[in-house]
């Protein structure tokens, strides 16, 4: 359904329409927003519990108060995104800022990183490809930083760490080094998995 706008409410691409549509946003994300939309991107602000803890006129106050760092963002080129600053809050206006689209979509991308490297290494691993995992976790490299630093291909460092490929000794070697583990430990794994005594 097209979004309605307001008598006044500015044409696409002012100020006037940011508010109102950044506004409709909130709404549809937060578990107490006023709308009933169903979309896909409304679950994990609800599965969190993410409320809304202001009223439409302190939002649009807020703006108000931030339009220079709007138009800021918008003579740069980029698109101006409102950003929890503790990304486990709730919106109220002491957790809200107005970054660039692109740096909202890298910090959430850096802190989903961070939450999957934290949830991989308190995991025992029960295999090699989660020891790799793991060893990486704790390394703080992405399947690309460990390319670069082993010299062994990324979707075959994946394979690896899927557990659908086991890595040569020689392979082996190259990624203790990069990713600084005993030889020993792995070996454990491969031997456990071909059942060798």
């Amino acid at each position: 359904m097209p979004f309605k706008y307001k008598t006044g409410s500015g044409t696409k691409g002012t100020f006037g329409h940011f508010k109102l549509r950044r506004w409709g946003d909130l709404n549809k994300r937060t578990v107490n927003g006023s709308s009933k939309s169903k979309y896909a991107f409304r679950y994990n602000y609800r599965k969190n519990k993410t409320e809304l803890r202001i009223t439409r006129n302190e939002f649009f106050e807020w703006c108000d108060r931030n339009r220079d760092v709007y138009e800021s963002i918008k003579r740069s080129g980029e698109t101006p995104s409102i950003d929890r600053i503790d990304s486990t809050g709730h919106y109220e206006l002491s957790n809200m800022r107005l970054i660039s689209l692109r740096e909202n979509s890298r910090r959430g991308r850096v802190e989903r990183w961070e939450n999957e490297r934290d949830r991989n290494s308190k995991l025992k691993p029960s295999s090699l490809g989660e020891f790799l995992l793991q060893a990486r976790s704790r390394a703080n490299l992405t399947l690309r930083g460990l390319e670069c630093k082993s010299g062994i291909h990324n979707p075959q460092l994946s394979l690896y760490e899927k557990g659908k490929v086991c890595p040569s000794l020689m392979t082996l070697k190259r990624l203790a080094s990069a990713l600084d583990f005993d030889m020993n430990e792995a070996l454990q794994f491969i031997m456990r998995e071909h059942h060798v005594e």
